[in-house]
C-alpha cells in the first residue's frame, strides 16, 4: 500500500469512529434535585436511559415516584434512543405514595429544553407541576 492509501484509510476510519461516537454517546445526565413552577422539589436519578424520581410538594400534600424512560427524536424524524437532543422528551409513569393525602398515578411526557430544564407536555392522573429547573 501507498503512504497516500494508507493516510486515506486512517481519515476514512477516523470518520466513521467520529459518526459511531455520536451515535453512541453518553447521554445527558438529570441526575440531582430539580424545583418545579408549584416549588415541589423533586430528587432525580439517571442511569443510562432509565430515570427515577421522588417528588414532594413543599407543604407535604403529596408525594410521588416515577420511572420512565429518555426518548430521542432526531432531527430527520426517525424515532430512536440514543444521544440526548434539544427535541428530547422523558416517558415517565408516575403514582403518588401515602406520605400525602393524594393517591393518583398517571403518565407525564416530558420535553427536555437543556440540562437543567424540563417541561410537561403531556399528562394523565392530575398531574401538577409544569416546568423543572435543576437546582443541585
Amino acid at each position: 500500500m501507498s503512504r497516500k492509501t494508507i493516510s486515506r484509510s486512517i481519515i476514512v476510519l477516523a470518520l466513521v469512529l467520529a459518526a459511531c461516537s455520536s451515535v453512541y454517546a453518553a447521554p445527558l445526565d438529570l441526575t440531582g434535585v430539580w424545583r418545579t413552577n408549584n416549588n415541589s422539589t423533586y430528587y432525580i436519578r439517571q442511569i443510562d436511559y432509565e430515570v427515577w424520581w421522588v417528588g414532594t410538594a413543599p407543604d407535604g400534600a403529596w408525594m410521588n415516584t416515577a420511572h420512565g424512560d429518555l426518548i430521542s427524536y432526531p432531527v430527520d424524524g426517525n424515532m430512536s434512543e440514543g444521544v440526548i437532543t434539544m427535541a428530547s422528551k422523558i416517558e415517565l409513569e408516575w403514582v403518588d405514595v401515602p406520605k400525602g393525602k393524594f393517591l393518583n398515578k398517571g403518565e407525564i411526557t416530558l420535553n427536555i429544553l437543556s440540562g437543567n430544564d424540563l417541561v410537561l407536555v403531556e399528562q394523565s392522573g392530575n398531574f401538577g407541576d409544569i416546568h423543572w429547573w435543576r437546582v443541585q
